[in-house]
């Protein structure tokens, strides 16, 4: 049993270290080059970016799972410390916002960013995803249609 935790352990360290490098180099992707290419040479700015992604992921998802079944192994899966674990995760979110903002663009990073919430919070599926689209919504008539305000579109370029 004690195996079984102490590898549990490296596997959180291991998922964070992988959010935390491709964190990282998702932050320097945004310094190479001007943008993409086009459809037949993609750039050199493509590849560190999809393996970035992959890498937070990537990471987040090993850390999810280390962690619940580290919880399960020690008997203490139960729902009476997750204000602090909404605490980090929210703080977590929130620092990761601004360089998700920064490369996917206002519209795309707050969809993502209200749907991760809504599904930390339990909601229906259904509702995380209908929710944010009407934030988004909203936010973009009330900004950019009525208070003519730029939205960040992000190095992407996306039209959302």
């Amino acid at each position: 049993m004690a195996s079984d935790e102490s590898a549990s352990h490296r596997s959180i360290s291991f998922g964070i270290a992988l959010v935390v490098v491709g964190t990282f180099a998702l932050i320097f992707t945004k310094d190479i080059g001007k943008g993409f290419g086009s459809t037949f040479d993609p750039g050199p700015k493509l590849m560190p970016l999809i393996l970035s992604i992959i890498l937070i992921v990537g990471g987040v998802i090993e850390t999810v799972l280390a962690t619940i079944k580290r919880a399960r192994l020690s008997g203490r899966l139960s729902l009476k410390d997750w204000g602090t674990q909404n605490f980090i995760l929210v703080l977590f979110m929130l620092l990761m916002y601004v360089p998700v903002m920064n490369i996917a663009g206002f519209m795309l990073a707050t969809f993502l960013f209200c749907v991760a919430l809504m599904l930390r919070l339990r909601t229906r599926l259904w509702l995380a995803i209908v929710m944010p689209v009407v934030i988004v919504a909203l936010a973009h008539v009330l900004f950019v249609m009525l208070f003519k305000v730029q939205l960040p579109t992000g190095e992407l370029g996306l039209p959302f």
